[in-house]
């Protein structure tokens, strides 16, 4: 969320020029690259309890007719459960070009996620009986992988 400058909320059916979703539409803005600094740099870390270590690194600015922003994020966390931990990483980069103003640009957009969650299987009752400490069974895995190219452009 560090890369968030806002959240947008379409309500009822102006949200179905996205496609069908019931309840509306949810929009991430991510944050505008400085126009008066030619590279800006930003670096959150932290640290915690369970292993869990993050990091978000980002790299903005505008020179001339073009702006960029990049950014890195990384979550890890060994899991306060026995065979449970998860691990998720996102870059962006973001590229404008804008020779003439606001009556012309051009926008490139890449973005790429990925985490990976493991969930620790639920113990049964006789297995809690016999030994009440956490179960050391094979843990479920969700890992999704995302990758999202957008272009776009403005004439007039």
């Amino acid at each position: 969320m560090e890369a968030i400058e806002r959240l947008e909320l379409t309500r009822g059916t102006a949200a179905l020029q996205y496609g069908p979703q019931f309840g509306g539409l949810l929009n991430y803005v991510t944050k505008a690259p400085p126009l008066d600094r030619r590279a800006s740099f930003a670096s959150i870390s932290s640290a915690g309890s369970y292993g869990l270590r993050s990091t978000y690194n980002s790299l903005a600015g505008t020179i001339g007719d073009w702006s960029y922003v990049a950014y890195a994020s990384g979550r890890w966390s060994d899991g306060y459960r026995t065979n449970g931990s998860s691990t998720a990483d996102a870059e962006y980069l973001a590229v404008h070009y804008a020779p003439l103003g606001k009556y012309f640009s051009v926008k490139g957009r890449v973005g790429h996620s990925r985490y990976l969650y493991r969930v620790p299987r639920a113990a049964h009752r006789r297995a809690i009986r016999r030994r009440p400490a956490p179960v050391d069974a094979q843990p479920q895995l969700l890992q999704p992988e995302h990758h999202r190219p957008l272009a776009g452009g403005r004439l007039g």
